[in-house]
């Protein structure tokens, strides 16, 4: 856990309350976890530990796979108690509907991403993932990673737009009160009316610009900006 950010969000765990009922995870958490190796395991030990910690607490955390963390049931699900998801869910917390995902989806005009992203969950690749080797599975997540990390910035103002709209759309086609997702690195809110009904559109950014969470509670939902390590 050499990444100063791993330590911001392991304080941010340990500060959780008692009145905290839910956590969710939106992908990408760590730079890389595949399968069910123990390399990642150890690797972020401290955090498996709070995320643990909170589930035994009663917290219901949700994980939701991302480009970087996937395959991730047999561990997080089946061992550590987690509510695993592999694509977008609706959920109703309050009186107020949710969709939630990690956000790669998007922008279905980028057909290549996608038939990669279909591709690392075939389920040959999942079989392959789980039976080679801790190390090589490192050696080539790790490529695949940096190559990732690369193709930054997602930022600018087509994708922004086209987010936006893929909401209106997510919306047209089953109303929500709120769409949340990452993957973008791009954090960004957009309130439309969908079907005479209110609902907004809000994007997470990125943990490399401003570690952030987003708070939900009975009354608000809001930004709280995590402070850097000193």
């Amino acid at each position: 856990m050499e990444d100063p950010k791993a330590g911001i969000l392991l304080r941010f765990l340990r500060s959780l309350d008692r009145e905290t009922t839910h956590l969710f995870l939106m992908g990408d958490i760590f730079d890389l976890w595949v399968a069910d190796h123990t390399l990642f395991a150890t690797r972020y030990a401290p955090l498996v530990h709070e995320i643990v910690n909170l589930v035994r607490r009663g917290v219901e955390v949700h994980y939701f796979e991302g480009n970087h963390d996937l395959h991730l049931k047999e561990f997080w699900q089946d061992r550590m108690g987690a509510i695993v998801h592999e694509g977008p869910v609706y959920l109703e917390l309050g009186d107020k509907t949710f969709r939630l995902a990690h956000g790669d989806e998007t922008n279905p005009e980028d057909r290549v991403y996608r038939f990669q992203r279909w591709t690392l969950r075939t389920r040959f690749i999942e079989a392959v993932c789980f039976n080679l080797p801790s190390a090589a599975v490192n050696f080539v997540g790790e490529r695949w990673s940096g190559h990732s990390r690369k193709k930054r910035p997602y930022v600018n103002e087509p994708v922004k737009q086209r987010a936006r709209r893929f909401a209106e759309e997510k919306a047209a086609e089953r109303p929500f009160d709120y769409m949340i997702c990452g993957h973008t690195h791009m954090r960004d809110e957009h309130v439309f009316k969908s079907g005479g009904r209110e609902a907004r559109y809000i994007n997470l950014g990125t943990w490399l610009v401003q570690p952030a969470a987003l708070e939900i509670t009975s009354d608000t939902i809001q930004f709280i900006d995590l402070d850097q390590p000193a």
